[in-house]
């Protein structure tokens, strides 16, 4: 694609945790064929995003967030983390992955993995302690800094005409 400099990736679920037990997928899969649309709580605590309470109570208070899925929705989204697992070695484009090492909806090991099997170039960034959102736990500005800097990088080597610091005109 003309100017597509590379990935940013964050909390990949390539090993997600809690929801895809075997016996909810095998369900899932079953209702997905019969009743697509019918809706689940995934149950996902707001605490499992940050250790700012500022942002749970965001997270929790934003009426745009949903709180459920469809059937269909959690049956295609496990396929598609079948085909990415199947299909990584061919992932030739650059990309910066980061993950929360506390992460507790989906494993750092899974981006580890991800990191190792890619064709192209690829930068791990774990930060202990923080959980599935880094860029929304303490230490954020050191998160938000290692993005800034790949993305810098990135565009110098690409010759891109603009840094991720500048502003697009227009805006």
């Amino acid at each position: 694609l003309p100017g597509f400099i590379g990935l940013v990736i964050s909390g990949a679920s390539i090993r997600p945790t809690g929801l895809a037990k075997p016996a909810l997928v095998a369900i899932a899969r079953l209702l997905s064929g019969i009743l697509p649309k019918f809706s689940v709580n995934l149950g996902i605590p707001a605490e499992a995003l940050s250790h700012e309470a500022e942002i749970v109570a965001s997270y929790t208070d934003d009426p745009l967030v949903g709180r459920g899925a469809t059937v269909r929705w959690g049956t295609e989204a496990l396929a598609a983390i079948e085909s990415i697992k199947r299909r990584a070695s061919e992932i030739d484009d650059p990309m910066l992955i980061v993950h929360g090492g506390k992460d507790p909806l989906a494993e750092a090991e899974g981006s580890r993995w991800l990191a190792g099997v890619v064709a192209g170039d690829a930068k791990l960034l774990i930060y202990e302690g923080a959980l599935h959102e880094p860029h929304n736990d303490p230490g954020y500005a050191d998160v938000g800094a290692d993005m800034g800097d790949w993305i810098d990088r990135r565009l110098a080597e690409t010759d891109a005409p603009m840094t991720s610091h500048e502003k697009v005109e227009g805006e």
